[in-house]
């Protein structure tokens, strides 16, 4: 009888529908990553003929694993996965993003850091030419930072999803993702932010820091540039209107003083000429919170039913 693969450090999870261009480029970085203590999984919502493309393309490695997902929408893969994962770490990461040699070493490393951390938020950098064109989700810390018991003013800057490690215990103790919120649900965003405000309200320690640090693609442009900004809008103010909802401590604050602050430089931004000065942002929020008391709570999880 042959003896059961060893337990690896992180597991990597990339949910990907339908971009096989970007797919392919994203293994490819995370599999050259040096040694054996990572398992990579794919929860592949993709059809038929781009998944088999894929794994033509990318080839045989032993520490890639295909997950098949019928369900749509990246907080259901998201949770499929957290089934399969083996290690205590989970790193999440996007189809468009491009890691570094020592990122699956950096991750860790953050972690060895400091026991006590349950979620690191690591750098997601855009390229200069890509911001210039348009918008993507992006997140550079400029030093080490935590969060632990009580949530940020409206001023500090989330960690996002593209790159997002969390240990295990936090699963265990405050379950999944919200499959109300993030892209392809109901709510299109904000899955990540709420998963962090659950952490802190739980006691746990989140951390960001730029010593773990990816290249993100995921830019758009024009049209859709705004439409992804007003779902990112929509997403945030029903994810902190449902913790109003809920009595989470500093929620309300949050949420008033966000608006206070969108409103203002939305308002500095129109006397001063600008095209675009971000009303269009700030009613997304005020939208997304109105959302927020149309879905049932289940308030046992502090997720949407």
């Amino acid at each position: 009888m042959s003896e059961p693969a060893p337990v690896p450090a992180v597991s990597v999870v990339v949910c990907t529908v339908n971009r096989y261009d970007h797919l392919v480029a994203c293994l490819r970085t995370i599999l050259a990553n040096p040694g054996q203590d990572f398992e990579v999984l794919v929860v592949d919502q993709n059809d038929p003929d781009t998944h088999r493309r894929a794994i033509a393309e990318v080839g045989e490695d032993r520490r890639l694993r295909w997950i098949p997902s019928g369900v749509r929408g990246l907080s259901h893969a998201r949770n499929r996965a957290l089934e399969h994962a083996r290690a205590p770490l989970i790193a999440f990461t996007d189809d468009d993003c491009r890691v570094p040699p020592n990122w699956v070493d950096s991750i860790i490393a953050a972690f060895r850091s400091d026991p006590d951390v349950s979620l690191v938020f690591g750098a997601a950098v855009l390229r200069p030419q890509d911001r210039a064109r348009g918008y993507g989700a992006e997140f550079e810390p400029p030093e080490r930072r935590e969060l632990q018991h009580v949530l940020p003013d409206g001023r500090t800057l989330w960690g996002v999803g593209a790159n997002m490690i969390i240990h295990r215990r936090v699963f265990e103790r405050i379950g999944g993702f919200d499959v109300k919120l993030g892209a392809g649900a109901p709510l299109f965003a904000g899955e990540e932010i709420d998963l962090t405000i659950r952490s802190l309200a739980e006691g746990f320690k989140v951390l960001h820091t730029p010593d773990v640090s990816l290249l993100h693609l995921g830019v758009r442009v024009g049209a859709e540039a705004n439409r992804l900004m007003r779902s990112y809008g929509i997403g945030l103010g029903a994810t902190l209107g449902k913790h109003v909802r809920l009595g989470t401590p500093g929620a309300a604050k949050l949420l008033m003083h966000w608006i206070a602050i969108q409103g203002g430089r939305s308002v500095r931004n129109a006397m001063a000429g600008q095209r675009h000065p971000g009303f269009g942002l700030w009613a997304s929020v005020m939208l997304g919170a109105c959302k927020a008391y149309v879905h049932p709570l289940d308030r046992a999880r502090a997720v949407y039913e």
